[in-house]
């Protein structure tokens, strides 16, 4: 910028303990949505970021972030967007503890992360989830008899699923646009309810 100065790059690991974590929302009032997404953030999630209680929308797609899902970050109660797509160093468990809490959660993007292990049964409490994405990921097992009957969108593809399809409850899923269960090892027919 001629005659103003440019803001600097936001890069590096993001903060577990920092100032903004501790005074929550207050301390950054008027923060926008992509103020989180940069091709820059490598490391492990901040349990930290628990403590912004007021957070609505969290988009860290496409960083090199590692480690597990921070159960922690089931106080996030406000939380309806979460988007952590495209960090295959992400890995672990899907934290079941989530359910719980994170009733205003309405999409969930893990695509191309490394989350492993099975879908937490519990995740059919997630009453207002309206988009579940867990594509390219190394989930397992056999899919949750029980989804949140919010659900519009399901994307499990290219995971590593298995079993049969014939003990989902389908037919909760009266809302139901998109579903997408290619290239995992499910049996039998699926019997969806249109």
């Amino acid at each position: 910028m001629r005659g103003g100065t440019s803001p600097a790059p936001v890069a590096g690991a993001l903060p577990d303990s920092a100032p903004w974590a501790r005074t929550g929302p207050t301390c950054w009032p008027r923060l926008t949505p992509p103020a989180f997404r940069s091709p820059a953030f490598a490391g492990p999630l901040a349990d930290g970021l628990s403590l912004l209680t007021d957070l609505v929308y969290l988009d860290l797609s496409g960083n090199a972030l590692t480690g597990p899902v921070p159960a922690s970050w089931s106080t996030l109660t406000g939380l309806t967007t979460l988007d952590l797509s495209g960090n295959s160093g992400l890995s672990g468990p899907l934290p079941g503890d989530w359910a719980t809490q994170l009733s205003s959660l309405a999409s969930l993007d893990l695509s191309g992360s490394g989350v492993s292990g099975p879908v937490p049964d519990a995740w059919s409490s997630l009453s207002g989830l309206t988009s579940l994405d867990l594509s390219g990921t190394s989930v397992v097992g056999p899919l949750p008899v029980q989804w949140p009957t919010s659900l519009s969108a399901l994307d499990v593809s290219d995971a590593s699923l298995s079993g049969p399809l014939t003990g989902v409850a389908w037919s909760s899923l009266a809302g139901l646009t998109r579903l997408d269960l290619s290239n995992n090892d499910l049996t039998g027919a699926c019997l969806c309810v249109g």
